[in-house]
């Protein structure tokens, strides 16, 4: 496995100083020999939940290492997603089979079911939480080409319902995105569709565009103006940003990244984090670290400034995710077998 570090600035007058990598920690390793599609850390970061085929392994990650803790069976088939709710104690996994499954883990040591979705009538492949106090909105998407929205239902927290389903994409649906604002949510499928959809003042969510791109699993918000997105295949990510005048988004840059014309797959979201300004990107086998610098609120530059290239994977199996702060990358890859953590560091 071998790692790129290229300059990666804090600000504009740092840019020639400041460097950073993702360290790998040595006693953070835990060997997983199934493919492992899913991965979530909950956001204190003390708790790890990874797909094992149909089934979820429960980590503890406590002083730099793992620990096992359980495992939980509950889908019939295997699991595609897994995300931890921001300000509750609550995850949810998603799976091949149609379903979403609610999950509280206040009790590390005895996860409990909360409740079961059968969301979808195929494989659910994307699913976003919204992050506002109330963690009260769930998206999913799907290969039956359709977009849902689930809330609670008020007179039982623990029952969630299906609000609305938008039925815009004709074909397979690979990826979301929702702004930090949570009224603004971005879709791609191999319809070769990007869909905007926004949140109406009476809480309907509208198509708003559609932009014709070429097949690619991932894209991201950066801010609500801004959002990339990956096409599958291809050495380059594209940025569309919010034109003030026709009020649609309008492919801005592109930025050559490393990862071209290998195999791939749809796992392994998109991650753009704030309070480091850094997007991380898989594309083939190679994790790309994308700095941002904010010259005003429509001025803004972009340079690709570290590489982690995992070149024996020739399959493209490479998943993994990024803590919300984005101090730890955890992946899993086809070569080790291991759940691995790498730490953020800065080095002056």
């Amino acid at each position: 496995m071998q790692k790129q570090r290229n300059n990666s600035p804090k600000s504009k007058q740092q840019q020639d100083h400041v460097t950073f990598c993702y360290q790998l920690l040595a006693q953070a390793n835990y060997k997983h020999p199934d493919d492992c599609c899913a991965i979530s850390i909950s956001p204190n970061n003390n708790l790890l939940i990874c797909s094992a085929y149909e089934s979820i392994k429960v980590l503890q990650f406590k002083n730099g290492s793992l620990q096992y803790l359980q495992q939980i069976n509950k889908h019939h088939e295997n699991i595609t997603t897994l995300n931890f709710f921001r300000r509750k104690m609550n995850f949810l996994s998603s799976s091949c089979d149609g379903s979403m499954i609610i999950w509280s883990s206040s009790l590390i040591s005895s996860l409990k079911f909360i409740t079961k979705l059968n969301a979808h009538s195929d494989q659910i492949n994307c699913v976003v939480v919204t992050s506002n106090l109330q963690d009260d909105l769930i998206i999913s998407g799907s290969f039956d080409q359709t977009i849902k929205f689930w809330s609670p239902t008020c007179s039982l927290p623990s029952s969630w319902s299906c609000i609305q389903t938008i039925h815009e994409h004709t074909s397979l649906i690979y990826g979301l995105s929702i702004n930090e604002d949570g009224n603004k949510l971005i879709s791609c499928g191999y319809d070769e569709l990007i869909l905007v959809i926004e949140k109406s003042n009476n809480n309907i969510w509208e198509v708003k565009q559609k932009i014709k791109v070429d097949v690619g699993f991932r894209l991201a918000f950066i801010t609500s103006n801004i959002f990339v997105f990956q096409p599958y295949k291809r050495e380059q990510l594209n940025f569309y940003t919010y034109d003030q005048l026709s009020q649609q988004y309008i492919q801005s840059k592109t930025l050559s990244i490393k990862g071209s014309g290998q195999k791939c797959q749809q796992y392994f979201p998109q991650m753009f984090i704030p309070s480091k300004q850094i997007l991380v990107s898989k594309n083939g086998h190679a994790i790309n670290f994308i700095m941002f610098h904010f010259i005003s609120s429509v001025e803004w530059e972009c340079n690709l400034k570290y590489v982690i290239s995992f070149d024996q994977c020739v399959n493209g199996l490479i998943f993994g995710t990024v803590s919300e702060n984005g101090e730890f990358l955890i992946t899993w890859d086809q070569k080790s077998e291991q759940i691995q953590i790498r730490q953020f560091k800065c080095l002056l």
